[in-house]
């Protein structure tokens, strides 16, 4: 029924990671499938009963836990049938929580992952060294796109540095990895692919106008939309742009782009902020073949603009001579 359930009862002993995060799977009706020494200590803390695996596998949190199971955070999942992501202080220790809703055949369960969030894995408390030593990695080995390395977290880095001189995911990735909904090579949620280089990009310098179109999946008014954002392209491939921008716009804000050489649409994946501007990383969506073939052109008019850097012509779309 379950695929990580299913998962647990085959590998048994060799569950990943038995002791260094709490996991668990609840059924729809907060029924305990799996959970893993460290998920049953954090439901101990909320129940009067003492608990091991055996006394936990089958039984409602409901019943373990007594009237406040709604105010938990798994429980409050399971009522409301939704899933959670953030940090949440649990007793005095403070846990990076994942819970996901999945619906496999034609039932719900939720996937809970419990993460302890060391002292000092945040970000911001002194200079990025990790996130530098994860960035010159990326950009030594060739890939695009690589300024969201520079927010992500100490932790995180270290871990993304160990991935990036295998060139293969280096822990369990997909469901088991704390960083999945930041880090750009999760198979899942990221963008692009650890394995192999991402696409070609050009440094351009294009000014053109955004439309936002929803905040995080949900469309905005037309009130809203209809309003021109001046925005300049910095660098461009087949697979994003680079923005700069006087207004902040948030990760995962759909956007409309149009420049004089094209338009199109795309995804906000990460921001940052670059003195009284932000710079935002956006990923193309659904381009057609129009679409890739302008893109094509601005990228190969800019090559040929940087390999004669004498030259004092500023373009922001290709000359006609300028072959495909």
């Amino acid at each position: 029924m379950f695929s990580v359930a299913r998962q647990r009862n085959q590998q048994g002993a060799s569950f990943p990671h038995e002791s260094a995060y709490g996991f668990m799977v609840v059924d729809q009706e907060g029924r305990i499938e799996v959970a893993n020494g460290t998920a049953i200590t954090i439901v101990q803390m909320f129940s009067d009963h003492n608990l091991n695996q055996d006394s936990v596998l089958g039984e409602k949190l409901s019943d373990i836990i007594g009237p406040n199971y709604e105010h938990t955070l798994i429980g409050s999942c399971v009522n409301n049938q939704e899933s959670l992501h953030g940090k949440y202080l649990i007793g005095n220790q403070l846990y990076l929580v994942m819970i996901d809703k999945i619906e496999e055949d034609d039932r719900l369960h939720y996937e809970a992952f419990y993460f302890p969030v060391r002292e000092g894995e945040d970000r911001g408390k002194g200079e990025p060294v990790f996130q530098n030593m994860a960035y010159e990695a990326a950009k030594e080995k060739g890939y695009m796109d690589i300024d969201w390395i520079k927010t992500i977290s100490d932790e995180h880095a270290k871990q993304l540095v160990d991935c990036l001189n295998k060139q293969q995911h280096t822990i369990h990735h997909g469901p088991y990895c704390p960083f999945r909904r930041e880090c750009a090579f999760n198979e899942v949620y990221g963008w692009m692919e650890l394995e192999r280089r991402s696409y070609y990009r050009i440094s351009v310098n294009m000014d053109g106008v955004i439309h936002l179109l929803a905040l995080k999946g949900k469309e905005v008014p037309q009130s809203v939309s209809s309003k021109k954002i001046p925005c300049t392209a910095q660098d461009i491939s087949l697979g994003g742009v680079k923005l700069q921008s006087s207004l902040r716009i948030p990760v995962e804000s759909t956007l409309k782009m149009v420049f004089e050489a094209f338009s199109c649409s795309g995804t906000v994946r990460w921001i940052e902020e670059q003195g009284d501007q932000w710079l935002h990383g956006v990923q193309f969506a659904d381009l057609n073949a129009r679409q890739r073939r302008d893109i094509i052109k601005v990228i190969n008019a800019n090559r040929v603009r940087l390999t004669h850097p004498k030259s004092n012509h500023k373009s922001t779309h290709p000359p006609q001579s300028v072959p495909r």
